[in-house]
């Protein structure tokens, strides 16, 4: 989902959550500009937060954290990695 610089993206659920049945199962996604952006955001909440994953870059070329909300939402924040 798209609305001026905002892109909102799902996704499937994977190895970071225990799987308990159908329902929102993935991560809310929210893509920052840069990894640069990303390790300065991980920052600020990774002690103030239930993390999920920490800051890591992964296979797929996203430098991405994971944390959930007081909801238990998942939300995965990331940008393209910089290592190649």
């Amino acid at each position: 989902m798209y609305r001026d610089d905002v892109r909102i993206m799902r996704g499937a659920p994977n190895a970071h959550g225990k799987w308990q049945g159908p329902s929102f199962t993935g991560p809310l996604y929210i893509e920052l500009e840069t990894a640069e952006e990303v390790d300065v955001l991980w920052e600020k909440v990774k002690d103030r937060a239930k993390v999920s994953y920490p800051v890591q870059d992964f296979d797929y070329g996203a430098h991405e954290f994971g944390i959930c909300n007081d909801s238990g939402y998942s939300l995965a924040f990331g940008a393209p990695s910089n290592k190649a």
